[in-house]
C-alpha cells in the first residue's frame, strides 16, 4: 500500500431543482457547480443532487435517499428550491407559499438531524423573463413577481432557522428590467454562462464572508480548507 495514502475528502452537497442539476453546465457552457468544484479541487468533493422540475414537496420525498451523504463529513450544503413552487396557482408544480415554507423548514430540519453542525446556504429563485419564458414554453405559468415573493419566503425561513441566504433574484438584478436580467438567462428561467458565473461569484463571496474557515485556503494563508496531501516535491 502506498505510504501517506490520502483519507476521504469532505463533501459539499448541492440539493435543488434544475437550476442545480444544470449547475455543471449544459451544451458545453460553464455552470456554477462546476466552477465551485474547481475551487475545491483536491479539497472537497462536490455532490450534485439536482432534480429537474422538482418542487419542495418532491424534495421532501427525496430526503431519505440523501441520508447516507448527509451523515458524512460535510463542509456545507446548498438548498435551491422555489422556482417550480412559484408557478402560478393551478399549475402542476405550484405549491402555496405557506406550504412551501413548511417544506423548506422540513428540509432544513432533516439535514440538521443528520448533521447538526453543517452550514446550510439557501438560494432564492432567479429573476424571470416572462416574455422569453412564455415564448419558450408556449404557456404563461410563471411571473417575476412570484419569484420575488417566494424569495421572501425563503429569507423568512432562513432567518428563523439560522441559515445563510444567497439572494439570486437580487444578485441578477431582478428589480430592474427584463432587458437587464435577461442577459443572465437562457430561456427566461435557467441561467446562461454569465448567470452561472455571477451566481458562483456571489456564493464564493458569501462563503468567504460568513464561513471563512470553509473557503478554499489561499497560498500563504492559514485560514480555509487546505489542499489534501503533500506537494509532490515533498515526496520525492
Amino acid at each position: 500500500m502506498m505510504a501517506n495514502q490520502p483519507s476521504l475528502r469532505p463533501s459539499i452537497i448541492l440539493f435543488g431543482d434544475s437550476l442545480t442539476e444544470q449547475g455543471f453546465g449544459v451544451n458545453g457552457r460553464t455552470g456554477w457547480a462546476s466552477l465551485l468544484s474547481a475551487d475545491y479541487s483536491r479539497r472537497a468533493d462536490v455532490l450534485n443532487r439536482g432534480y429537474f422540475g422538482y418542487n419542495s414537496k418532491h424534495a421532501v420525498g427525496l430526503l431519505p435517499s440523501l441520508k447516507g451523504v448527509l451523515e458524512g463529513d460535510l463542509l456545507f450544503c446548498t438548498v435551491y428550491f422555489g422556482a417550480n413552487d412559484a408557478t402560478v396557482p393551478g399549475s402542476r408544480q405550484f405549491i402555496p407559499e405557506d406550504q412551501f415554507a413548511v417544506n423548506l423548514s422540513r428540509i432544513i430540519t432533516t439535514i440538521r438531524q443528520a448533521n447538526r453542525q453543517v452550514p446550510i446556504i439557501i438560494m432564492t429563485p432567479p429573476p424571470l423573463h416572462e416574455a422569453a419564458w412564455t415564448n419558450f414554453k408556449g404557456i404563461a405559468n410563471r411571473t417575476n413577481e412570484q419569484h420575488f415573493q417566494y424569495g421572501n419566503v425563503i429569507k423568512n425561513v432562513a432567518e428563523k432557522s439560522n441559515c445563510a441566504v444567497l439572494d439570486v433574484w437580487d444578485l441578477l438584478q431582478g428589480q430592474t428590467s427584463p432587458d437587464v436580467y435577461g442577459n443572465y438567462l437562457t430561456d427566461g428561467l435557467h441561467l446562461n454562462e454569465e448567470g452561472n458565473r455571477k451566481l458562483h461569484r456571489g456564493l464564493v463571496d458569501l462563503i468567504r464572508k460568513d464561513y471563512p474557515d470553509l473557503s478554499p485556503r489561499q497560498s500563504g494563508s492559514t485560514t480555509g480548507v487546505p489542499l489534501q496531501g503533500k506537494a509532490w516535491d515533498e515526496l520525492c
